[in-house]
């Protein structure tokens, strides 16, 4: 035997004999041998054995590649540790395989079927209910991100809105108090005429029709207007006394046709027309 066939033969092994390296190559030799080539191949091979020992369930099942198969096969003729700890399992593999198959129950199918029945019939709590929802969102982690973020916004929106509502809009508000007069001061606020005795009411607005839009053309709120009113409550626009800027006519027209007032009356019955002075103020009631 040749060196060569030497390591050749040990290095097939995870252990090398000292005593036999030192009968051929003497004890310097055999110490040198062992510190430098025994360090040198156990790790591959114990690598090797782990990598190998990997497969040996895949190789008893018959699921190993041809490849693999062939070179755990060249392996375990070399190690004697590998060969012994497969042929272990190839015994308890046949020992299971001896065991006998347990048998399916023969109202298997009946109690799965009665079981979801029972499950199907009990009414859903609340714990089981947010449970399932804990179970979708754990699924759908993005899903209930976006759900969440819609239901938030939508809350907070709501509540926003609740609290901006839109301010409604404020007609506007006259006030009137029933003035008495007698007949000459009720002749002087109508030129001198000379009328029946008695006493006279001054006529009150009971519509305002659109006198918003008088405001609007004459760019101001607050007006001092002449109109003269009829027995029937209809209103006419004699004159614009206060603010001096000119107003469209057509405009004017329209800002008091719909305009009414209870007439001003003899003796609490009778309607008389009547001249009036108005003066008139635009107040924005906000809330």
């Amino acid at each position: 035997m040749g060196r060569g066939e030497l390591f050749d033969n040990q290095a097939s092994t995870t252990h090398i004999e000292p005593e036999l390296v030192s009968r051929v190559f003497g004890y310097g030799a055999a110490r040198s041998a062992f510190m430098t080539f025994g360090h040198r191949v156990s790790e591959p091979i114990a690598k090797t054995c782990a990598r190998v020992r990997r497969d040996f369930s895949p190789y008893l099942d018959g699921e190993l590649s041809p490849e693999r198969e062939q070179a755990l096969q060249r392996h375990v003729a070399e190690c004697s540790a590998c060969a012994a700890h497969l042929e272990e399992l190839r015994t308890l593999t046949r020992g299971l395989r001896r065991l006998p198959r347990p048998a399916v129950p023969p109202d298997l199918a009946r109690q799965i079927l009665g079981a979801l029945e029972r499950e199907s019939r009990k009414a859903p709590t609340w714990f089981e209910l947010f449970r399932a929802l804990g179970r979708l969102a754990f699924i759908h982690p993005k899903a209930a991100a976006m759900a969440i973020s819609v239901l938030l916004t939508t809350a907070l929106l709501g509540a926003l809105l609740s609290v901006l509502r839109p301010v409604p809009e404020v007609p506007l508000a006259y006030y009137s108090a029933p003035i008495a007069l007698n007949a000459q001061q009720y002749g002087l606020l109508n030129g001198g005429a000379e009328l029946p005795t008695g006493s006279y009411t001054f006529p009150r607005l009971r519509s305002s029709g659109h006198l918003e839009r008088l405001f609007r053309a004459a760019s101001s709120d607050q007006l001092v207007v002449v109109t003269f009113v009829h027995p029937d409550g209809r209103a006419s626009l004699v004159d614009i006394v206060a603010p001096s800027r000119l107003v469209d006519p057509a405009e004017v027209q329209t800002s008091f046709s719909n305009v009414r007032f209870e007439p001003a009356k003899r003796a609490g019955q009778q309607p008389v027309s009547t001249q009036l002075v108005m003066l008139l103020h635009r107040l924005d009631v906000t809330y």
